[in-house]
């Protein structure tokens, strides 16, 4: 028998609440709980850990703002999705709360039918993901390995030669294998020799094709420790008992370095969807307007409006830098929409430009999160002078139509240090 998803809706307007509730139980099937204030919210997090909440920003005893700062604060509450359902315009406000992530803003008053599209995609996504396993994050010091093979005494040997490095779970059959790859989420699998029904090719093919770990990297263990590396896997290892073979061997593949997550970062389709996400839901819920993602970045013009924000792990080296660029005229228009005002300045226009960025940044923070863990969040920056950006330089980058001829684009870029002159 399959258990409901839970939301929690934080709205102290009754009539309003039961609205909302009457949508997310008829429309999506979900058991829906009710607070009336910003405390009793908190409570009810705390006791039901839902997998949605919808949220208020006006209560008289503790503000939606700090509900939804204490929500990511938490540790296992921070991925919570989050849609605020407020008649509160203002800017500053909305900017505020985009930036600690939140799937939607939604102004009062709404009209039915709109919110219920709004909700659909968002609902939609719980499904394959209330019983993701948390992830091994980068920088945290432990690797989590999963041995493939139907030798027991060879699981046996390679887990002791790898457990000084990081946990290691053992398999011997590929339904196992299956089992723990979508629970534990392994940094790393090895496929050896005799499993049951599965060659390692067909095996590693499966369990990419759940798409669970978009982190995991694919080896495969041969007794002459080939040089030729089969499609879909990373390297090839020697199945051997000598310590010194083995691990000579893997010494620098099994190194869970910060480039090595990035590089899977920027190969996977996760990743750019993403970031599609994040300049979506922000330019949605600043300018209240829909934007066309394009399949290939075009050439800007060169009078560019361009910002940046630094993402700094500080467990490790790696900064990643935010990047959104436009034509003047882009993010004048741009600016309009989002000011509701025909007649802005050019600090008008840079001042949100700057806002834009910062938001997109922090949902990408919020996004990146479970791989990497703590990210700090820097201060935006215009970008001027005579340099332009050239995003086609970027490690990722996307491309987005607000309107004919109206593109703008945004990208990551990663370094061992801030790079200032590499945008």
């Amino acid at each position: 028998m399959t258990i409901p998803l839970r939301a929690l809706v934080v709205e102290d307007d009754r009539q309003v609440r039961r609205i909302l509730s009457h949508i997310l139980e008829s429309q999506f099937g979900l058991e829906v709980e009710g607070a009336t204030s910003g405390s009793d919210g908190l409570l009810a997090l705390a006791r039901q850990q839902p997998a949605l909440l919808l949220l208020d920003l006006t209560f008289p005893d503790f503000g939606g703002v700090e509900v939804l700062a204490e929500v990511r604060r938490s540790p296992t509450l921070n991925r919570l999705p989050v849609v605020v359902v407020s008649a509160n315009r203002k800017r500053e406000l909305i900017s505020r709360v985009a930036a600690l992530g939140i799937s939607d803003f939604i102004l009062k008053p709404f009209e039915v039918d709109g919110l219920i599209r709004r909700l659909r995609p968002i609902v939609q996504t719980l499904l394959p993901t209330r019983d993701r396993p948390v992830t091994t994050r980068l920088g945290q010091g432990e690797s989590t390995f999963l041995v493939i093979d139907g030798d027991a005494n060879m699981q046996s040997h390679l887990a002791s030669m790898l457990s000084s490095r990081g946990r290691v779970l053992v398999a011997s059959s590929g339904e196992e294998a299956l089992r723990l790859y979508l629970k534990e989420h392994p940094t790393h699998v090895l496929l050896g020799q005799g499993i049951s029904l599965f060659t390692p090719q067909v095996l590693a093919s499966m369990l990419r094709s759940r798409g669970a770990a978009i982190w995991s990297r694919m080896y495969l263990l041969d007794d002459i420790g080939s040089q030729h590396v089969p499609d879909g896997f990373e390297a090839c290892l020697p199945r051997t008992y000598l310590p010194e073979v083995f691990l000579g061997a893997a010494r620098d593949h099994l190194a869970s370095t910060p480039s090595k997550w990035l590089q899977a970062l920027f190969q996977a389709e996760w990743g750019r969807q993403a970031l599609i996400s994040a300049t979506s839901q922000t330019i949605g819920v600043m300018a209240q307007t829909a934007i066309k993602t394009l399949p290939n970045v075009p050439a800007l013009p060169v009078a560019s409006c361009w910002s940046t924000v630094e993402l700094r792990h500080p467990a490790s080296e790696v900064t990643l830098t935010v990047g959104l660029v436009g034509g003047r005229e882009v993010a004048t228009s741009v600016a309009r929409l989002v000011l509701a005002d025909s007649a802005v300045t050019d600090g008008d226009t840079d001042e949100v430009w700057i806002e834009l960025v910062q938001t997109i940044a922090g949902r990408v923070r919020h996004a990146l999160s479970e791989q990497m863990g703590l990210l700090e969040l820097g201060l935006p920056l215009l970008r001027s002078g005579p340099e332009q950006p050239n995003p086609t330089k970027w490690d990722l980058s996307v491309a987005f139509e607000l309107g004919p001829a109206e593109v703008i684009v945004v990208g990551l870029l990663a370094a061992a240090a801030p790079p200032q002159a590499a945008v």
